[in-house]
């Protein structure tokens, strides 16, 4: 968290599909960094990071506007403005700095720049083709299905940087056939970004719920080769994320516990889980960014969901 935030009073951030492409901003990002040290007065930030007073001015101006800053007058001479991240401000760069310890943790062919990574992830289009890509490989032509919205030039182009980018490579054909594309083990690593990105927006922009909160279906399948079960937890285990209202449900996860290991179980509604665990998406992201399930409703078996619960959250740790 930072040093100093601003008043609990500051308003919240207003734009929730913006935050990702600020932080792809590399000058930007240095500014949210020398804020973590703050509160600072203008003139040190100027001093701190060079360039024109015009520019820093308007980086602050669009902080602020997002409620990730805040400007006031300064402890030491109310002459003066000094500059500080909210509390908003300091979840955000968290976002950035486990981007980067998921970044060194890539395999060195792999790695690019934290601003070329979240630029590529802050892409709307990028992240309608991840998404699709999360039920696993997909040929060029299902792609399309998947997501109607795009031209065959634009998804090309767009696989293209994925795969550019680390996230997502191409497999040759089977027997001649069409090739496909599926997502790296990189992804894997982007997990727990992508967890602490929707506790960002659920907590900071809770009018505008992304995506992700109720994909739990795709989350689980990235991180499933992760996932380490104890020895003797065996059963079933449903999830259910609960949807805001005015968002359509859902659809629920039911997972097979056995071995040490998980898998997704085909839907059956004939059949009842051992156990079931739901909550709202907020409640969620944070049992799995925590492994504390003091936030999640559990029926039945309490010990296989809490199990499944704290093996979740584990695999989501760098």
């Amino acid at each position: 968290m930072p040093k100093s935030i601003g008043s609990e009073h500051d308003r919240p951030p207003r734009d929730g599909e913006g935050f990702l492409r600020l932080l792809a901003d590399e000058r930007m990002l240095a500014l949210l960094r020398a804020l973590n040290d703050g509160p600072l007065e203008r003139a040190e930030l100027g001093r701190r990071l060079g360039g024109p007073e015009r520019t820093l001015d308007h980086r602050l101006e669009a902080l602020t506007e997002m409620g990730i800053a805040v400007r006031r007058p300064s402890a030491r001479d109310h002459r003066r403005v000094e500059c500080a991240l909210t509390e908003a401000g300091g979840e955000l760069l968290q976002v950035a700095e486990q981007t980067q310890a998921a970044l060194l943790l890539a395999p060195a062919p792999r790695r690019a720049s934290i601003s070329l990574l979240l630029k590529l992830i802050a892409d709307r289009v990028n992240r309608l083709i991840l998404r699709a890509l999360l039920g696993g490989p997909q040929p060029f032509r299902e792609l399309l299905r998947l997501v109607p919205e795009l031209r065959r030039g634009t998804l090309q182009r767009h696989l293209e940087e994925l795969v550019a980018g680390g996230l997502a490579r191409a497999l040759p054909g089977e027997r001649g056939g069409a090739r496909r594309y599926e997502l790296t083990e990189f992804v894997t690593l982007l997990a727990r970004v992508a967890v602490l990105a929707a506790c960002w927006r659920l907590r900071w922009t809770p009018r505008r719920v992304p995506r992700m909160a109720g994909d739990l279906a795709g989350l689980v399948r990235v991180i499933a080769s992760r996932v380490r079960l104890p020895p003797g937890v065996r059963g079933t285990c449903l999830l259910h994320v609960q949807p805001p209202p005015g968002v359509e449900g859902w659809p629920d996860v039911e997972l097979s516990l056995a071995g040490g290991r998980i898998s997704v179980l085909a839907f059956d509604p004939a059949r009842a889980p051992d156990a079931r665990a739901q909550a709202p998406p907020l409640a969620l992201c944070e049992a799995l960014l925590s492994g504390e399930p003091s936030g999640i409703e559990i029926e039945g078996e309490r010990a296989l969901a809490e199990a499944l619960l704290a093996a979740l959250a584990a695999a989501l740790r760098p």
